[in-house]
């Protein structure tokens, strides 16, 4: 199976053409943060102008929804304006061309058609280190004249079992009131959050995990519930362990409630 996510009026025949607005040539309509396709069920996925209408928080999401749907090995393609690239263009040029180059940097003014988020290269590079991806090669190229674009491709590293976990995780999020993409303090702390809870998975400190229920206690409540019911690997937590650990972080969230009062 081959996924054209954010496809708009880019109808690709032999993919699946998904994207959020009705008005689209979509085959589905859905959101690219939260997909509602099948945990590694397609062998690639194409994102060609998509991240910089999602915006910061929507990508790093997406980027663990790419994760989780590809197969190992997997292969996505994204493509966004170079920003770096824009900014150039921008010093350089007449009256005419820093016209065309900030249309490209905020995108049009038509529904649905505007940037939020724009990606340095450094930036993208991280965000899909952090997904789990390894990009396999850069392009840059001009879309159209004063309008250049940066082309990564990149595959699904395998056999990393704390991302693919860590993205059933997330995932598992979005469809609760705990993901607000509209609250960026709170995002920001959730991803703090979610960092730290990978860091401790990939070194087995289930403790310290639970120790994370100090700075957010409802997203190590949702950890350990999603541990429990979905990941069998995690033998510590049994039914009475799993009634003590939720016992703790009630009583967390009860003595943080206190002292902020």
């Amino acid at each position: 199976m081959k996924l054209n996510i954010g496809c708009g009026n880019n109808y690709l025949k032999e993919y699946i053409n998904i994207d959020s607005n009705k008005d689209s040539l979509a085959d589905k309509i859905m959101p690219a943060q939260a997909l509602d396709i099948k945990s590694q069920a397609a062998d690639e996925i194409k994102a060609l102008h998509l991240i910089e209408h999602l915006g910061f928080f929507k990508s790093k999401y997406f980027l663990s929804e790419a994760y989780r749907v590809l197969k190992p090995n997997g292969v996505l393609t994204l493509e966004t304006p170079h920003i770096e690239k824009s900014f150039e263009n921008f010093l350089k040029g007449n009256r005419s061309e820093r016209e065309s180059v900030l249309g490209w940097i905020y995108g049009s003014e038509s529904e649905g058609m505007r940037h939020v988020y724009c990606f340095p290269i450094e930036l993208i590079k991280e965000m899909a280190a952090d997904a789990g991806f390894e990009i396999i090669k850069t392009e840059e190229f001009n879309y159209h004249p004063n309008r250049p674009a940066v082309r990564f491709t990149m595959k699904k590293i395998a056999d990393l079992d704390y991302k693919n976990f860590m993205a059933e995780f997330r995932r598992s999020l979005t469809g609760k009131d705990i993901v607000v993409f509209k609250d960026e303090y709170a995002m920001s702390e959730n991803e703090n959050i979610l960092k730290a809870i990978e860091r401790h998975i990939a070194g087995g400190d289930y403790d310290m995990i639970l120790k994370l229920s100090m700075n957010n206690a409802v997203i190590a409540r949702e950890f350990f519930k999603f541990a429990v019911k979905e990941n069998k690997s995690l033998k510590c937590f049994n039914e009475d362990n799993f009634r003590k650990v939720l016992l703790k972080i009630k009583k967390t969230a009860a003595c943080r409630a206190n002292y902020v009062q």
